[in-house]
């Protein structure tokens, strides 16, 4: 499969990148701009606007890519679909499938069964 350019970017001020960090350490679909706005203390308004302005991408863009990146590795080590987007808070593996394919253009197991495929053999 041809290599397709996924990149989360990170906000350069220091309490948002934290907080996006912290995140990355353990992603899921079911993170919600409130949350992150409260933590910062600031509206949600502010928060999205800031955001935007920091990333370059919507929170839930950011979001998605997130997870998508966290998934890569689990589908690459033999997780199922399904175990996979359970893990990462989607309520099922169609909702999953279906941004997976929108960001990547090919279905999670498609797109596993190729890196399997394509690992040297020892």
């Amino acid at each position: 499969m041809p290599a397709l350019p996924l990149w989360l970017p990170l906000p350069s001020s220091e309490t948002l990148s934290l907080v996006c960090r912290q995140f990355l350490l353990n992603p899921t679909s079911a993170s919600h701009i409130k949350g992150w706005a409260d933590a910062l203390d600031t509206s949600r308004r502010t928060f999205t606007r800031n955001f935007r302005k920091e990333t370059n991408l919507s929170f839930a863009e950011w979001r998605q890519r997130a997870c998508i990146l966290a998934a890569l590795p689990k589908l690459a080590a033999g997780a199922s679909v399904t175990e996979t987007a359970l893990c990462l808070g989607y309520e099922n593996p169609a909702s999953f499938t279906t941004l997976f394919k929108r960001v990547l253009g090919v279905p999670p197991k498609k797109y596993a069964t190729s890196i399997i495929q394509n690992q040297p053999r020892r």
